[in-house]
């Protein structure tokens, strides 16, 4: 086990250059030359319909949380699930002029 946290140890904190090299060997002896292209292509691809997808539901959900905060103060208290809100409630007389 000990052999083994040393091994993984090689790598340290963070990836540098000599690892990555270390990586890239195992790669081509794993995958070989006329499919490492094709491997990184691929996982491009991935990477960026992930960001797009991720992007599209960040979006998404702040606009949702806009619309939602805006939309109970201008549809006259009707709520955004179509309820209408009572409005018995007393409201403040701001009339200094008033009796």
């Amino acid at each position: 086990m000990n052999d083994l946290l040393k091994l993984l140890g090689f790598f340290g904190p963070s990836i540098g250059g000599g690892e990555i090299i270390l990586i890239m060997v195992v790669a081509l002896l794993l995958f070989g030359a006329d499919r490492l292209p094709a491997i990184a292509r691929a996982l491009g691809r991935a990477l960026n319909e992930f960001k797009r997808t991720a992007s599209e539901i960040r979006d998404e959900l702040l606009n949702e949380k806009s619309s939602a905060s805006t939309q109970t103060y201008s549809n006259n208290g009707v709520s955004k699930y179509g309820i209408k809100e009572d409005s018995n409630e007393e409201k403040p007389d701001n009339n200094p002029y008033s009796g």
